[in-house]
């Protein structure tokens, strides 16, 4: 063997070690969104997940750091969708007891990457660190469009699923059912996404969201507390790992 060819096939070996290690340290997750076959087309959807350090990190936020971090995402074309308060956890642990939950969309996976990888972003991160105690990031693939509407009451909904059949039997024989549950009790579904998590804790990975708005807080109240929606819990276990449901105010 010549040592032009050994030295070759010590550099692929070396890649590919390479190769590894940035998979297992970025996760199959990460390296599914930045590769996405539609990186650079497709819209999507991040679901903001945000614990506020104390009340004077939100007011700081509120009324100073919000606005460059509007102008950054503008500028690589994300809009945002919707932003809410924590009004209680309906089902979950207090791990899922999140300040504020906030939806953007970007025009692609690719824009999103070039964002948080810019200068700009990273420049800010002491500031996001003094402003919030965890955060998470989702991905959204929506099935269903978002839906601007007026309310002010919701309920978001995170699932994850036992298997990936599990998934389509949910939602092909469940999800319906949901919707007709939620229509008698005067609510519509806002957004309906796969999701796949990008940042966070093993507890917050989930396989999909289902947002809907309610017109008050008795509707709410009497669709959370419906012995058919217990039913319906009940016979989803099967199909469902972890069931998440926090009730929200929508936030200016």
């Amino acid at each position: 063997m010549s040592p032009q060819l050994r030295w070759f096939l010590l550099f692929l070996v070396v890649l590919g070690a390479l190769l590894i290690a940035t998979a297992i340290f970025l996760g199959p997750n990460i390296l599914g969104f930045v590769f996405h076959e539609e990186r650079r087309t497709a819209p999507f959807v991040m679901v903001n997940l945000l614990d506020f350090r104390d009340a004077g990190a939100i007011e700081r936020f509120r009324h100073g750091d919000r606005a460059p971090l509007m102008g950054l995402i503008d500028g690589f074309g994300g809009r945002p969708l919707w932003t809410a308060r924590l009004d209680r956890v309906v089902a979950g642990g207090e791990h899922d007891r999140w300040g504020a939950v906030a939806l953007v969309e970007y025009p692609s996976r690719a824009a999103f990457v070039d964002m948080v990888t810019g200068g700009e972003y990273r420049a800010g991160s002491e500031l996001r660190s003094a402003t919030f105690e965890r955060t998470a990031l989702l991905a959204g693939t929506s099935r269903t469009p978002f839906v601007e509407t007026p309310l002010a009451l919701y309920a978001l909904r995170f699932i994850q699923f036992s298997s990936g059949k599990g998934g389509d039997d949910f939602l092909g024989a469940w999800l319906p059912k949901e919707a007709d549950l939620l229509q008698r009790h005067g609510a519509i579904i806002v957004w309906d996404a796969r999701l796949n998590l990008l940042v966070g804790a093993t507890e917050d990975e989930f396989d999909h969201v289902l947002l809907a708005g309610f017109p008050d807080e008795q509707s709410l109240r009497e669709w959370v507390d419906d012995p058919e929606r217990g039913t319906m819990s009940s016979l989803e276990r099967r199909y469902v790992r972890r069931d998440v449901v926090l009730a929200l105010h929508s936030a200016p």
